[in-house]
């Protein structure tokens, strides 16, 4: 879905009425926002959600062991640790795998900018 598109538009204006109603009930607008992120970055490429859906749910988890008071400070900052590193480990993944197969040599086995984000 481009930018400067009418799809684009309808879509934009669709999240921001949506967002207006569920301006009193907080936790209901951020899945709202979060169900339109989703829809928006599926809209484009649909095999990206569940790259995303991964990538929110480990954050996701993380966030409740970070949160968690039980839990040591030590073993707290390991699981922030591991969440940022997994968010890097996937974003270096599917930004890097083109460069380093033509860097050395190997075939790309149809690779295009599509499918590698």
């Amino acid at each position: 879905m481009p930018f400067n598109s009418v799809s684009y538009l309808l879509f934009y204006i669709a999240t921001l009425c949506g967002c207006w109603l569920l301006a009193g009930r907080p936790r209901l607008r951020i899945l709202f926002l979060l169900g339109a992120s989703y829809f928006f970055y599926a809209a484009n490429n649909s095999w990206i959600l569940l790259i995303l859906l991964l990538s929110t749910g480990m954050d996701f988890y993380a966030g409740l062991k970070v949160g968690d008071n039980a839990t040591s400070p030590g073993r707290r900052k390991a699981w922030l640790i591991a969440s940022v590193a997994a968010n890097l480990g996937l974003l270096g993944f599917f930004k890097y795998t083109k460069f380093f197969l033509k860097t050395f040599g190997l075939p790309p086995q149809n690779i295009d900018r599509k499918s590698v984000v």
